[in-house]
Protein backbone atom coordinates (compact mmCIF):
# COMPACT_ATOMS: atom_id res chain seq x y z
CA UNK A 1 0.00 0.00 0.00
CA UNK A 2 1.40 3.37 -1.06
CA UNK A 3 1.71 5.87 1.76
CA UNK A 4 0.75 9.49 1.05
CA UNK A 5 3.85 11.38 2.23
CA UNK A 6 1.95 14.64 2.44
CA UNK A 7 -0.41 13.16 5.02
CA UNK A 8 2.74 12.59 7.05
CA UNK A 9 3.75 16.22 6.48
CA UNK A 10 0.34 17.34 7.75
CA UNK A 11 0.73 15.18 10.84
CA UNK A 12 4.25 16.51 11.50
CA UNK A 13 2.99 20.09 11.14
CA UNK A 14 0.29 19.37 13.74
CA UNK A 15 2.88 17.82 16.05
CA UNK A 16 5.17 20.81 15.60
CA UNK A 17 2.42 23.24 16.59
CA UNK A 18 1.74 21.20 19.73
CA UNK A 19 5.43 21.14 20.69
CA UNK A 20 6.35 24.78 20.03
CA UNK A 21 4.46 26.22 23.05
CA UNK A 22 6.73 24.18 25.33
CA UNK A 23 9.58 26.53 24.40
CA UNK A 24 12.80 25.84 26.28
CA UNK A 25 11.07 23.04 28.20
CA UNK A 26 11.31 20.88 25.07
CA UNK A 27 15.11 20.75 25.18
CA UNK A 28 16.69 17.30 24.93
CA UNK A 29 19.58 16.83 27.41
CA UNK A 30 22.91 16.12 25.71
CA UNK A 31 26.37 15.42 27.13
CA UNK A 32 27.67 18.55 25.34
CA UNK A 33 26.41 21.64 27.21
CA UNK A 34 26.97 24.05 24.31
CA UNK A 35 24.90 22.03 21.84
CA UNK A 36 21.15 22.54 22.17
CA UNK A 37 18.71 20.06 20.66
CA UNK A 38 14.94 20.44 20.93
CA UNK A 39 11.98 18.21 20.17
CA UNK A 40 11.08 20.40 17.20
CA UNK A 41 14.57 19.81 15.77
CA UNK A 42 13.78 16.09 15.64
CA UNK A 43 10.57 16.81 13.71
CA UNK A 44 12.29 19.19 11.29
CA UNK A 45 15.09 16.68 10.72
CA UNK A 46 12.53 13.96 10.00
CA UNK A 47 10.76 16.22 7.49
CA UNK A 48 14.05 17.03 5.72
CA UNK A 49 14.90 13.32 5.39
CA UNK A 50 11.42 12.26 4.23
CA UNK A 51 11.17 15.03 1.65
CA UNK A 52 14.80 15.19 0.54
CA UNK A 53 13.87 14.64 -3.12
CA UNK A 54 11.25 17.41 -3.13
CA UNK A 55 13.64 19.78 -1.34
CA UNK A 56 16.44 18.98 -3.81
CA UNK A 57 14.15 20.00 -6.68
CA UNK A 58 12.77 23.00 -4.81
CA UNK A 59 15.92 24.81 -3.67
CA UNK A 60 17.21 25.79 -7.17
CA UNK A 61 14.08 27.94 -7.57
CA UNK A 62 15.54 30.31 -4.97
CA UNK A 63 18.93 31.40 -6.27
CA UNK A 64 19.61 33.83 -3.44
CA UNK A 65 18.92 31.14 -0.87
CA UNK A 66 21.53 28.97 -2.58
CA UNK A 67 23.86 31.95 -2.67
CA UNK A 68 23.46 32.52 1.06
CA UNK A 69 24.24 28.87 1.83
CA UNK A 70 27.35 28.97 -0.37
CA UNK A 71 28.70 32.13 1.25
CA UNK A 72 27.91 30.83 4.75
CA UNK A 73 29.84 27.61 4.06
CA UNK A 74 32.71 29.54 2.48
CA UNK A 75 32.91 31.83 5.53
CA UNK A 76 33.27 28.79 7.79
CA UNK A 77 35.93 27.36 5.49
CA UNK A 78 37.94 30.60 5.63
CA UNK A 79 37.78 30.58 9.43
CA UNK A 80 40.15 27.58 9.40
CA UNK A 81 42.89 30.22 9.33
CA UNK A 82 42.28 31.21 12.96
CA UNK A 83 39.97 28.57 14.48
CA UNK A 84 40.28 24.88 15.23
CA UNK A 85 38.42 22.35 13.10
CA UNK A 86 36.30 21.27 16.09
CA UNK A 87 35.20 24.88 16.62
CA UNK A 88 34.20 25.22 12.96
CA UNK A 89 32.28 21.95 13.06
CA UNK A 90 30.42 23.28 16.09
CA UNK A 91 29.55 26.43 14.14
CA UNK A 92 28.35 24.35 11.19
CA UNK A 93 25.76 22.63 13.41
CA UNK A 94 24.04 25.97 13.95
CA UNK A 95 24.13 26.69 10.22
CA UNK A 96 22.64 23.27 9.42
CA UNK A 97 19.82 23.85 11.88
CA UNK A 98 19.13 27.36 10.58
CA UNK A 99 19.06 26.20 6.95
CA UNK A 100 16.81 23.27 7.93
CA UNK A 101 14.24 25.68 9.36
CA UNK A 102 14.25 27.66 6.11
CA UNK A 103 13.95 24.46 4.06
CA UNK A 104 10.92 23.49 6.15
CA UNK A 105 9.40 26.90 5.38
CA UNK A 106 10.00 26.54 1.63
CA UNK A 107 8.68 22.97 1.57
CA UNK A 108 5.47 23.89 3.41
CA UNK A 109 4.86 26.84 1.12
CA UNK A 110 5.62 24.96 -2.10
CA UNK A 111 3.20 22.15 -1.23
CA UNK A 112 0.63 24.17 0.69
CA UNK A 113 -2.02 22.94 -1.77
CA UNK A 114 -1.43 19.42 -0.42
CA UNK A 115 -1.79 20.47 3.21
CA UNK A 116 -4.95 20.56 5.30
CA UNK A 117 -4.68 24.30 5.90
CA UNK A 118 -7.97 24.51 7.80
CA UNK A 119 -6.75 21.98 10.34
CA UNK A 120 -3.31 23.61 10.53
CA UNK A 121 -5.06 26.92 11.30
CA UNK A 122 -6.93 25.25 14.17
CA UNK A 123 -3.71 23.82 15.60
CA UNK A 124 -2.01 27.19 15.15
CA UNK A 125 -4.72 29.03 17.09
CA UNK A 126 -4.55 26.33 19.78
CA UNK A 127 -0.78 26.82 20.04
CA UNK A 128 -1.33 30.59 20.39
CA UNK A 129 -3.68 30.04 23.33
CA UNK A 130 -1.45 27.47 25.06
CA UNK A 131 1.74 29.53 24.66
CA UNK A 132 0.00 32.63 26.01
CA UNK A 133 -1.50 30.76 28.97
CA UNK A 134 1.92 29.33 29.82
CA UNK A 135 3.14 32.92 29.85
CA UNK A 136 0.49 34.02 32.33
CA UNK A 137 1.19 30.99 34.55
CA UNK A 138 4.89 31.86 34.62
CA UNK A 139 4.12 35.52 35.41
CA UNK A 140 1.79 34.59 38.28
CA UNK A 141 3.67 31.70 39.87
CA UNK A 142 7.30 32.19 38.77
CA UNK A 143 7.76 35.98 38.45
CA UNK A 144 11.45 35.61 39.36
CA UNK A 145 13.72 33.38 37.29
CA UNK A 146 16.32 33.03 40.03
CA UNK A 147 16.06 29.24 39.88
CA UNK A 148 17.45 29.11 36.33
CA UNK A 149 19.90 32.02 36.63
CA UNK A 150 22.76 29.57 37.28
CA UNK A 151 21.90 27.86 33.97
CA UNK A 152 22.72 31.03 32.06
CA UNK A 153 19.33 32.74 31.87
CA UNK A 154 18.74 36.35 32.88
CA UNK A 155 16.57 36.97 35.93
CA UNK A 156 13.92 39.10 34.15
CA UNK A 157 12.15 39.75 37.46
CA UNK A 158 8.39 40.44 37.35
CA UNK A 159 8.22 40.16 33.57
CA UNK A 160 6.27 37.71 31.44
CA UNK A 161 8.87 35.47 29.83
CA UNK A 162 6.78 32.37 29.22
CA UNK A 163 8.41 29.08 28.33
CA UNK A 164 11.10 30.87 26.30
CA UNK A 165 12.53 32.40 29.51
CA UNK A 166 13.06 35.67 27.63
CA UNK A 167 10.57 38.58 27.51
CA UNK A 168 11.95 40.01 24.26
CA UNK A 169 11.59 36.86 22.18
CA UNK A 170 8.27 36.09 23.87
CA UNK A 171 7.13 39.61 23.01
CA UNK A 172 7.88 39.13 19.32
CA UNK A 173 6.07 35.78 19.22
CA UNK A 174 3.01 37.43 20.79
CA UNK A 175 3.18 40.21 18.18
CA UNK A 176 3.23 37.60 15.43
CA UNK A 177 0.11 36.03 16.95
CA UNK A 178 -1.63 39.42 17.20
CA UNK A 179 -0.86 40.29 13.60
CA UNK A 180 -2.17 36.92 12.44
CA UNK A 181 -5.40 37.43 14.41
CA UNK A 182 -5.82 41.06 13.30
CA UNK A 183 -7.79 40.44 10.07
CA UNK A 184 -9.67 37.39 11.45
CA UNK A 185 -12.90 38.80 12.89
CA UNK A 186 -14.06 35.46 14.31
CA UNK A 187 -10.96 35.28 16.51
CA UNK A 188 -10.79 38.91 17.66
CA UNK A 189 -11.64 37.98 21.27
CA UNK A 190 -8.73 35.55 21.43
CA UNK A 191 -6.41 38.48 20.61
CA UNK A 192 -7.09 39.92 24.09
CA UNK A 193 -4.89 37.21 25.64
CA UNK A 194 -1.68 37.84 23.65
CA UNK A 195 -2.30 41.61 23.85
CA UNK A 196 -2.19 41.72 27.65
CA UNK A 197 0.59 39.13 27.71
CA UNK A 198 2.64 41.38 25.42
CA UNK A 199 2.21 44.33 27.78
CA UNK A 200 3.49 42.27 30.72
CA UNK A 201 6.75 41.47 28.91
CA UNK A 202 7.84 45.11 29.43
CA UNK A 203 9.87 44.55 26.26
CA UNK A 204 10.72 47.87 24.62
CA UNK A 205 11.96 46.19 21.46
CA UNK A 206 8.59 44.43 21.18
CA UNK A 207 6.64 47.63 21.81
CA UNK A 208 8.68 49.36 19.12
CA UNK A 209 8.08 46.48 16.72
CA UNK A 210 4.30 46.45 17.17
CA UNK A 211 4.05 50.24 16.81
CA UNK A 212 5.79 50.11 13.42
CA UNK A 213 3.88 47.01 12.29
CA UNK A 214 0.45 48.42 13.21
CA UNK A 215 1.26 51.79 11.64
CA UNK A 216 2.38 50.28 8.32
CA UNK A 217 -0.45 47.72 8.23
CA UNK A 218 -3.20 50.31 8.52
CA UNK A 219 -1.32 52.85 6.39
CA UNK A 220 -1.15 50.30 3.56
CA UNK A 221 -4.87 49.60 4.00
CA UNK A 222 -5.46 53.38 4.15
CA UNK A 223 -7.30 52.93 7.44
CA UNK A 224 -5.28 55.56 9.28
CA UNK A 225 -7.86 56.35 11.97
CA UNK A 226 -8.19 52.74 13.09
CA UNK A 227 -4.41 52.36 13.21
CA UNK A 228 -4.02 55.54 15.26
CA UNK A 229 -6.71 54.35 17.71
CA UNK A 230 -4.88 51.03 18.31
CA UNK A 231 -1.53 52.78 18.78
CA UNK A 232 -3.11 55.26 21.21
CA UNK A 233 -4.63 52.38 23.21
CA UNK A 234 -1.15 50.86 23.47
CA UNK A 235 0.47 54.15 24.45
CA UNK A 236 -2.18 54.92 27.07
CA UNK A 237 -2.08 51.41 28.55
CA UNK A 238 1.70 51.09 28.97
CA UNK A 239 2.08 53.80 31.71
CA UNK A 240 -0.45 51.92 33.90
CA UNK A 241 1.46 48.64 33.90
CA UNK A 242 2.38 47.32 37.39
CA UNK A 243 5.68 48.72 38.63
CA UNK A 244 7.78 46.42 40.79
CA UNK A 245 11.07 46.87 42.62
CA UNK A 246 14.08 46.64 40.31
CA UNK A 247 14.88 47.75 36.76
CA UNK A 248 12.98 45.01 34.92
CA UNK A 249 9.60 46.79 34.87
CA UNK A 250 11.05 50.27 34.30
CA UNK A 251 10.66 51.20 30.64
CA UNK A 252 13.22 53.99 31.10
CA UNK A 253 15.90 51.57 32.34
CA UNK A 254 19.34 52.36 30.94
CA UNK A 255 21.39 49.26 31.81
CA UNK A 256 20.25 47.27 28.77
CA UNK A 257 20.69 50.29 26.49
CA UNK A 258 24.30 50.68 27.60
CA UNK A 259 25.04 46.98 27.19
CA UNK A 260 23.54 46.95 23.69
CA UNK A 261 25.56 49.98 22.65
CA UNK A 262 28.73 48.24 23.88
CA UNK A 263 27.69 45.05 22.07
CA UNK A 264 27.11 47.00 18.85
CA UNK A 265 30.52 48.70 19.10
CA UNK A 266 32.27 45.36 19.65
CA UNK A 267 30.37 43.79 16.77
CA UNK A 268 31.23 46.64 14.42
CA UNK A 269 34.90 46.26 15.34
CA UNK A 270 34.72 42.58 14.39
CA UNK A 271 32.90 43.40 11.15
CA UNK A 272 35.65 45.83 10.11
CA UNK A 273 38.21 43.03 10.53
CA UNK A 274 36.39 40.63 8.15
CA UNK A 275 33.86 42.72 6.17
CA UNK A 276 33.65 40.62 3.00
CA UNK A 277 33.10 37.05 4.24
CA UNK A 278 32.79 37.39 8.03
CA UNK A 279 33.96 34.98 10.73
CA UNK A 280 31.49 32.15 10.05
CA UNK A 281 28.19 31.10 11.63
CA UNK A 282 28.22 30.49 15.38
CA UNK A 283 31.98 30.95 15.74
CA UNK A 284 31.78 34.28 17.56
CA UNK A 285 32.16 32.70 21.00
CA UNK A 286 35.66 31.56 20.04
CA UNK A 287 36.50 34.75 18.15
CA UNK A 288 35.39 37.01 21.01
CA UNK A 289 37.17 34.87 23.57
CA UNK A 290 40.44 35.13 21.63
CA UNK A 291 40.07 38.92 21.59
CA UNK A 292 39.05 39.16 25.28
CA UNK A 293 35.62 40.51 24.37
CA UNK A 294 33.73 38.05 26.62
CA UNK A 295 33.26 38.79 30.29
CA UNK A 296 32.70 36.01 32.85
CA UNK A 297 33.28 33.32 30.27
CA UNK A 298 33.31 30.68 33.01
CA UNK A 299 29.62 31.22 33.71
CA UNK A 300 27.08 29.69 31.33
CA UNK A 301 25.08 32.26 29.41
CA UNK A 302 22.67 31.90 26.51
CA UNK A 303 23.64 35.21 24.90
CA UNK A 304 27.17 35.73 26.14
CA UNK A 305 28.98 35.51 22.81
CA UNK A 306 26.18 36.70 20.57
CA UNK A 307 25.43 39.88 18.67
CA UNK A 308 22.24 41.66 19.71
CA UNK A 309 21.53 43.29 16.34
CA UNK A 310 20.37 40.71 13.77
CA UNK A 311 21.70 42.62 10.77
CA UNK A 312 25.06 43.10 12.46
CA UNK A 313 25.12 39.38 13.31
CA UNK A 314 24.80 38.60 9.60
CA UNK A 315 27.52 41.07 8.67
CA UNK A 316 29.92 39.72 11.28
CA UNK A 317 29.30 36.04 10.50
CA UNK A 318 28.79 35.87 6.71
CA UNK A 319 30.06 39.29 5.64
CA UNK A 320 28.61 41.71 3.12
CA UNK A 321 28.11 39.17 0.33
CA UNK A 322 26.33 36.61 2.51
CA UNK A 323 24.14 39.31 4.06
CA UNK A 324 23.07 40.60 0.65
CA UNK A 325 22.15 37.09 -0.46
CA UNK A 326 20.08 36.57 2.69
CA UNK A 327 18.16 39.85 2.31
CA UNK A 328 17.61 39.29 -1.42
CA UNK A 329 16.25 35.81 -0.65
CA UNK A 330 13.53 37.30 1.53
CA UNK A 331 12.77 39.95 -1.07
CA UNK A 332 12.48 37.20 -3.69
CA UNK A 333 10.21 35.11 -1.43
CA UNK A 334 7.86 37.99 -0.62
CA UNK A 335 7.67 39.17 -4.23
CA UNK A 336 6.91 35.64 -5.44
CA UNK A 337 4.28 34.60 -2.90
CA UNK A 338 2.98 37.62 -0.97
CA UNK A 339 2.31 40.49 -3.38
CA UNK A 340 0.08 43.07 -1.67
CA UNK A 341 -0.37 40.87 1.38
CA UNK A 342 -0.43 43.59 4.03
CA UNK A 343 -0.47 41.14 6.92
CA UNK A 344 2.81 39.58 5.78
CA UNK A 345 4.30 43.03 5.14
CA UNK A 346 3.43 44.00 8.72
CA UNK A 347 4.87 40.72 10.01
CA UNK A 348 8.15 41.30 8.16
CA UNK A 349 8.32 44.89 9.46
CA UNK A 350 7.75 43.72 13.05
CA UNK A 351 10.51 41.10 12.80
CA UNK A 352 12.85 43.52 11.01
CA UNK A 353 12.43 46.24 13.65
CA UNK A 354 12.65 43.79 16.55
CA UNK A 355 15.82 42.33 15.04
CA UNK A 356 17.59 45.68 15.37
CA UNK A 357 17.60 45.16 19.14
CA UNK A 358 17.69 41.37 19.53
CA UNK A 359 18.99 38.56 17.28
CA UNK A 360 15.41 37.49 16.59
CA UNK A 361 15.87 36.85 12.86
CA UNK A 362 17.54 33.54 13.72
CA UNK A 363 15.44 32.50 16.70
CA UNK A 364 13.93 29.00 16.19
CA UNK A 365 10.44 29.83 17.45
CA UNK A 366 10.26 32.98 15.30
CA UNK A 367 11.31 31.03 12.21
CA UNK A 368 9.01 28.05 12.80
CA UNK A 369 5.86 29.87 13.90
CA UNK A 370 6.59 32.52 11.27
CA UNK A 371 6.94 29.78 8.66
CA UNK A 372 3.48 28.46 9.54
CA UNK A 373 2.00 31.98 9.23
CA UNK A 374 3.61 32.39 5.80
CA UNK A 375 2.25 29.00 4.69
CA UNK A 376 -1.27 29.91 5.81
CA UNK A 377 -1.12 33.25 3.96
CA UNK A 378 0.59 32.22 0.73
CA UNK A 379 -1.32 33.44 -2.30
CA UNK A 380 -3.15 30.75 -4.21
Amino acid sequence: MKIDKFKILNFLDYALLLILPLGQLSIIPLPWPNIHLYLHDILIGLIIVLFAKQIFNLVPKYKYFLGFICFAIFSLFLSLQYLQLSQILFGSLYLIRFVSYLLFLLLNMEYSHKLNLAKIKSYFVFSIIIFTLFGFLQYLFFPKLEAIFALGWDRHTYRLTGTLFDPNFTGLILIMFLLYLLPVKKLKYIAVLPFFALLLTYSRSSFMAIFFAIFFYFALKKAYKFGIVIILILLLTIPFLPQKFGEGTKLLRTSTINSRILNLKQSFTLFIEQPIFGFGFNTLAYVKNSKNLIINNNQPNHSLSGVDNSLMYLLVTVGIFGTLQFLLFWQELIKKHFTKNYLIYALIIAIAVHGMFVASWFYPWVLLWGGIILTLNKKK
